[in-house]
């Protein structure tokens, strides 16, 4: 599965649909969080470690990988934020985005649907 994942995201990119809604330009970010349960959390963890290997304690852009139903306290404009979810209705990854909007953080939507994906493209629930 793991050496097939690029194949996956070509795929993804295909035939999905690719939302990209992005308007701060120019913007540095200087740490990253992922927000996910189960293997949507995985993932971020693998990301994580073929990054930055086994110095991610002293990268200069630090990863955390958040399995929670609210994000860090100390997650602000200058963090970006991926939101995984397969099914897109994980509660937790639905709460955390609820806390980053709540915030107005820019934030990257993975989800093949759900409640996520309606979030996503701007669907009142």
């Amino acid at each position: 599965m793991l050496k097939s994942f690029p194949k996956q995201i070509d795929e993804i990119i295909q035939t999905k649909d690719l939302i990209i809604n992005y308007n701060k330009t120019n913007h540095k970010f200087n740490k990253i969080l992922i927000c996910g349960m189960g293997g949507s959390a995985i993932g971020g963890d693998t990301v994580k470690l073929i990054i930055l290997g086994k110095d991610w304690v002293n990268s200069e852009i630090p990863i955390y990988v958040n399995r929670d139903y609210s994000i860090p306290g100390w997650v602000d404009s200058n963090t970006f934020i991926i939101l995984s979810s397969y099914s897109g209705n994980t509660e937790e990854t639905i709460s955390c985005y609820k806390n980053c909007m709540a915030i107005n953080s820019f934030v990257v939507i993975m989800t093949s649907g759900g409640e996520l994906l309606k979030l996503a493209k701007g669907e009142e629930l």
